[in-house]
């Protein structure tokens, strides 16, 4: 039976905007590394994730993970990577405890708050069985009584 209580972390959104998942072929993103190592690299990736991937023994993989990520976000948004948003407009970085989590840009933000008409979370889960590498990405809107704490941090909140 489940517990009538609401954990915090539940009542802090209101709805689920929109998910997208996406499968990459670690040796595809390997290959264009190659044919392009400094401008595939650098199109694609902030320098935060840059900076990440130089302590990774397998850093194809590593890229391979965030670039589905990116591309699940593009297809949770529903306006891709175009014109409205870039590559560089989300980044995924791991948390201390390894966890990966999704950032966006202020631009990136702002976007997404005016086409939803409230401030967005991102949330993001990273998977591998090579050759390849898959994300799942979850944009979720916060309800009007739960503005003020929508940019705070929850890492620290139990579970229910």
């Amino acid at each position: 039976m489940f517990s009538r209580k609401m954990s915090p972390f539940l009542t802090t959104f209101s709805n689920i905007l929109g998910i997208g998942v996406d499968l990459v072929d670690v040796r595809r993103i390997e290959r264009a590394m190659m044919r392009h190592p400094i401008s595939f690299v650098r199109r694609i990736f902030t320098e935060q994730e840059q900076h990440d991937a130089k302590s990774k023994t397998r850093p194809y993989v590593f890229y391979a993970k965030r670039f589905a990520a990116k591309e699940a976000f593009a297809k949770a948004t529903g306006l891709g990577i175009g014109s409205a948003l870039g590559w560089r407009d989300v980044e995924i970085v791991s948390l201390p405890n390894g966890a990966p989590q999704l950032r966006m840009s202020d631009g990136c933000q702002k976007a997404l708050t005016m086409r939803w008409n409230q401030p967005v979370q991102g949330f993001v889960s990273l998977s591998d069985e090579l050759p390849y590498a898959q994300a799942f990405v979850m944009l979720a809107g916060f309800s009007h009584h739960n503005q003020a704490t929508a940019g705070q941090d929850r890492q620290d909140l139990p579970c229910p």
